[in-house]
Formats: C-alpha cells, sequence, structure tokens
C-alpha cells in the first residue's frame, strides 16, 4: 500500500493554500555534481580559484588570504616605480579572469542544482486533466512550451507557485530540509536568509548597486599544479597563487 507523505517538512504551502509536497534530493549527489563541475574548469586552465597572497610577519611565520577587489589594486610594497603599472594591470587582469569564471561556473552550477529541484524533489507533481490553465495562458498570448518537462517546469512556477515569493521559499525551505535542516526555527533563518539575499541582489541590480545579498565567496583547497606568481600587496612580502578560493 502506497504510504501518504505526513512530515510537515516536506509540505510547502503556498500564499493561496495550495499545499506542495517534495521529497528531498540528495545533498551529497549535489556537492558530487558541484565538485565535478569545478573540476573541469580547472582541467580547462580556467582561474575559477580565488587569488590568494601569502604574507609574512615579522617573527617569519606566514598566512594565507584571499583576494579581494580592494586587495587587488594595493601596489606591493618595494615594487620600483618603472614597474607599477604592470604590476597592477597584471593583478586587474588577474582578477577578471577569476570573476569571469566563477560568474560561468555559477550558472551553470545553479542549473544543476535546478535541475535536481525540479526532476528529484517535485518530480511527483504532473500536469492536470483540465486544461483550463492553457485556455486561459493561450488567450493572453504565453508561450507554453511543447517540452513534456519544460511545460510541466512552467506549470509548476506559473500556476502552482503564482508568487515570487512562494518560488523563492519553496526553493530554499527544499534546499534547506535536503541540507538536513530539521528544526522549524532553523528552516526559517535558512528562508529569510535566501531570501535576503536574492531580493537584495534584485535590488542592487535594479538600483545599480550591490544590495544586502552581496555573498562571498567560500574558501576551499589549494589548486594543484599552479606556480605561485610573486607580487607583494602591503606586507613585508607576499605571494599570489593563482589557485584558491
Amino acid at each position: 500500500m502506497k504510504s501518504t507523505i505526513t512530515d510537515r517538512r516536506t509540505t510547502f504551502t503556498t500564499l493561496n493554500g495550495t499545499e506542495i509536497h517534495f521529497v528531498p534530493f540528495s545533498w551529497d549527489e549535489y556537492q558530487l555534481a558541484r565538485a565535478g563541475l569545478m573540476d573541469e574548469y580547472r582541467t580547462r586552465g580556467e582561474l575559477i580559484d580565488c587569488p590568494q597572497y601569502t604574507v609574512t610577519f615579522a617573527s617569519g611565520t606566514t598566512q594565507q588570504f584571499d583576494h579581494n577587489e580592494t586587495t587587488i589594486k594595493d601596489v606591493p610594497p618595494g615594487t620600483a616605480e618603472q614597474d607599477v603599472d604592470k604590476v597592477l594591470d597584471a593583478q586587474r587582469e588577474m582578477w577578471l579572469k577569476y570573476q569571469d569564471a566563477l560568474k560561468r561556473f555559477n550558472a551553470e552550477d545553479q542549473i544543476v542544482l535546478n535541475e535536481m529541484v525540479y526532476e528529484d524533489s517535485l518530480g511527483g507533481i504532473v500536469l492536470p486533466s483540465d486544461t483550463t490553465w492553457e485556455t486561459r495562458q493561450t488567450k493572453r498570448r504565453i508561450k507554453i512550451p511543447t517540452d513534456p518537462e519544460e511545460k510541466r517546469q512552467h506549470y509548476i512556477n506559473t500556476v502552482l507557485l503564482k508568487g515570487k515569493s512562494d518560488q523563492l521559499d519553496l526553493l530554499s525551505t527544499i534546499v534547506a530540509v535536503s541540507m538536513g535542516v530539521v528544526k522549524e526555527a532553523d528552516l526559517e533563518a535558512v528562508k529569510a536568509s535566501f531570501r535576503d539575499q536574492v531580493w537584495g541582489d534584485i535590488s542592487g541590480r535594479l538600483l545599480g548597486r550591490q544590495g544586502p545579498g552581496e555573498t562571498k565567496n567560500p574558501p576551499v583547497g589549494p589548486m594543484d599544479g599552479q606556480p605561485p606568481t610573486d607580487i607583494d600587496s602591503g606586507a613585508e612580502s607576499v605571494v599570489i597563487n593563482e589557485g584558491t578560493i
């Protein structure tokens, strides 16, 4: 006998009262897919890892730091005056390559995540036999996809999830539950953070500035096979490794 989903964590209620049942996708599978995508970028020689600089302190100890938009513009101490422009140009070029690679990686990574959400978590949602919604959208000159899966996703996004907040909240809920968040308070915190990030990014684009949703790149391990480039950045000595995030 087929069981009925009763876990409230996997039941999402839209603003108009529609209940949507989902199942968590495999977070480990997503992480492996993400790592595989990153490996593809590295294999192509793309600068997907954030450039770093190594600071040598007076005690002789060293520590690595991620570059950012400010440090990448610093002129390394001890640089000959005739080399300043050359060094700064090299740093700017390196930073632009990293930003370009990261932007494309994030876009592809988002596609992978969306596929897992729609195919794995929301795969149980099927098109209704009642085609009233199609008649209504056609009347409004809306082009409905003919591909079955694209049409199903179109139905989910335009009929079941009418409000943008429903789309954001459902996505963040599915991701949070798949990550292993179980406490109600933690789930609400994740959803609030997700909304702030997305709406902050949107407001930033509309207003021509970065909104409160600005994100930082998480650190990962060093990239093998990339020779360090000697560049100074405001400390006693600095080595920039083109290859750690």
